[in-house]
Parts: C-alpha cells; sequence; structure tokens
C-alpha cells in the first residue's frame, strides 16, 4: 500500500487552490510531494519582492530618509535571490543575469523599488497600525467533530484614515498592456478570486470591526517599464464571503474524503488512480501545468516509488513556510 496523507485539520490557499484547479496536480504536489526541478525566476523575484516590502513599508512609516530605505529593502531582495540559488548579485554577473533574466533580475527590482518609493510614500505615511506578515488561523467548519481551519498569512494590515483597515496584498506580474500598464485580464482576475476572498474572511475573523477590504498592490515587471503600480480594491460584502465560505467547505470537504479513500487504496499499476481524477482542461492554462509529462506517460502515478524525472521530494509545509507555529500555540490549536 502506498503510504498516504492523513488528513489535515488545517488547509491554506496553496493546497486548495491546486486541488480547485486540478485533484491529480494536488495528489501528485501535496500527497506525493513531487516538485520541478529548477529555479523559478518567477518564484524568486516574488519572494524577493515581498521581503522588500517587509523592510520598506515600516521605515518608510517611520519616515527614513529614501537612500535608506531603498539601500535596505533591496538588499532584503538580493538576499532572497542569492538563498533561493540564483547567482550572485556583483557587478562581475550583470551582463550574464541580464540577459538570461531579462524581465526579472535585481538591477530592475532596484529601479522598481526607487519608482515604488515615490509613488507609494505618501499613502504609507498616512497609515497607522501597520502589521507585516500577520499570520492566521481561523476556523471553517467542523468535519465529524473536528474543527477544520484555514491558515495563512497576510502581507500587510493597515489603519488609513479614510479608507478604514485594509489587508493590503502584495504581488508582482509581467502580463504588460501597452495602455495603463497592465492587462485587463489580468486586473480582472481578482474578481471573483478564491485567495482573496479567504483573506476578506479572514480580515473579517481577526479584526474588531472586521476589515474595509483587500487592496491588492499589483507591481508589473518589465523589461524596460519600471514604474507601474496599481491599488487593485476588492471589497467583498457578506453575502459574497458566505458563498466563498459554502464553496470552500465544499472543496475542502471533497479533499478530505479523498484523502481518506486514498488512505485505503492498495496500489495497482493494471488500474488508474480511482481518486484524485484529472481536470484536463487545466493542462495547459497559464504556462501549462508542471505535470503535464507524468500525466501523460504514467497512467497510475500511485505506483511511482521515486520522483519521476525532472522533479523532486519537496514537502510543503505551510506551517514552516508561514511561520504559523507560535499563533497556533497561543491559540491552542
Amino acid at each position: 500500500m502506498e503510504t498516504a496523507i492523513v488528513p489535515m485539520r488545517y488547509y491554506d490557499n496553496t493546497r486548495i487552490s491546486a486541488y480547485r484547479e486540478c485533484p491529480r496536480k494536488f495528489y501528485l504536489r501535496h500527497v506525493r510531494d513531487f516538485v520541478g526541478e529548477g529555479i523559478s525566476v518567477d518564484l524568486v523575484f516574488g519572494l524577493g519582492w515581498h521581503e522588500a516590502m517587509n523592510i520598506l513599508w515600516p521605515m518608510v512609516a517611520n519616515r527614513a530618509a529614501k537612500q535608506s530605505v531603498i539601500v535596505a529593502a533591496l538588499g532584503a531582495f538580493k538576499q532572497t535571490w542569492v538563498e533561493n540559488g540564483l547567482p550572485a548579485v556583483i557587478q562581475e554577473n550583470y551582463q550574464s543575469i541580464s540577459e538570461n533574466y531579462p524581465t526579472k533580475n535585481p538591477w530592475i527590482a532596484a529601479e522598481m523599488l526607487m519608482n515604488y518609493y515615490e509613488q507609494r510614500r505618501l499613502f504609507i505615511e498616512t497609515c497607522s497600525e501597520i502589521e507585516a506578515e500577520r499570520p492566521f488561523s481561523v476556523p471553517l467548519f467542523d468535519y465529524n467533530g473536528r474543527t477544520i481551519y484555514l491558515i495563512g498569512r497576510l502581507d500587510k494590515v493597515v489603519k488609513h484614515p479614510s479608507e478604514g483597515r485594509l489587508v493590503i496584498e502584495h504581488k508582482t506580474t509581467g502580463w504588460y498592456a501597452k495602455e495603463g500598464g497592465f492587462r485587463q485580464d489580468y486586473l480582472e482576475s481578482f474578481s471573483p478570486n478564491s485567495q482573496v476572498d479567504g483573506y476578506s474572511f479572514a480580515g473579517n475573523s481577526l479584526y474588531d470591526g472586521g476589515i474595509k477590504a483587500v487592496w491588492v498592490d499589483a507591481a508589473l515587471t518589465h523589461k524596460t517599464v519600471h514604474d507601474k503600480f496599481k491599488f487593485i480594491p476588492i471589497d467583498r460584502q457578506f453575502a459574497a464571503l458566505d458563498a466563498w465560505l459554502t464553496d470552500t467547505k465544499t472543496w475542502v470537504t471533497r479533499m478530505i474524503k479523498e484523502q481518506e479513500s486514498h488512505a485505503t487504496y492498495t496500489t495497482s499499476a493494471e488500474s488508474p488512480l480511482p481518486d484524485f481524477p484529472k481536470n484536463t482542461s487545466s493542462c495547459h492554462l497559464y504556462n501549462g501545468c508542471s505535470f503535464r509529462s507524468v500525466c501523460r506517460y504514467v497512467p497510475n502515478p500511485a505506483v511511482l516509488k521515486v520522483a519521476p524525472p525532472g522533479f523532486r521530494i519537496e514537502h510543503w509545509e505551510p506551517f514552516d513556510v508561514l511561520k504559523l507555529g507560535k499563533i497556533m500555540e497561543k491559540e491552542g490549536t
């Protein structure tokens, strides 16, 4: 019998989104722990931008000098860049880095940070009670006598004198349009958006009086355009959040039941995997699913004893990634 994960009590957006997109993708990534080999510069740049924002926002709020803000924020970006296996950020590597990563590299990040400072400084200085990387654990529903929790982390929670309490979610994108910088389909991708709705639900659960809205703080990454930033306000009414909660309960319940079923499954190379069916409509979304080769050539991936060629084993553990251990201890969950 294949070793399978025990159905969990804690679900984060990464796992829920993978299952909603394709149950087989969830199985390969979060049951078998397969992840593609190599480095995703898109992911690393996004991580670096988040780390830079965690430095920039509190320094700007405290009226630090522009040069010191940029140096500190860029330092955080560079550290993330190197720690994730990308080349050292030194002048000798400038040409090779620029050629290999023409739209996302530390020099572009530096230009973006300077422009971001100029465009966001007044807004940030006006905000109060800035919380960065706010972890959360909020109950979703009860299943067979156990409480199921949504867990995650809010990029920023701020209080603005005219806008009220806001969740700020930093995003980077290369979806460029000549008119306005951002492609319209990117702007529309947040309404509806399960991740953003989850943040709205969490924010309204965490704070007395709730939150006014989630504002997506979008930053465009481009080879030559480095000054396009846009707040995308997402104001969800309670009726919309109730609908999100109902949908999420349905998806998570399906996920739990399939995990329970798979826990008693005996691997058979002669028959297809009965759980976690493929959603072939998702195979070619965006840049294409990274698991297409596995689905194409391995009828029953449960028989795989090791990671297939081009993949390695890497467990996704939101408690570590989202640094949720302390909040779980505090809340006794």
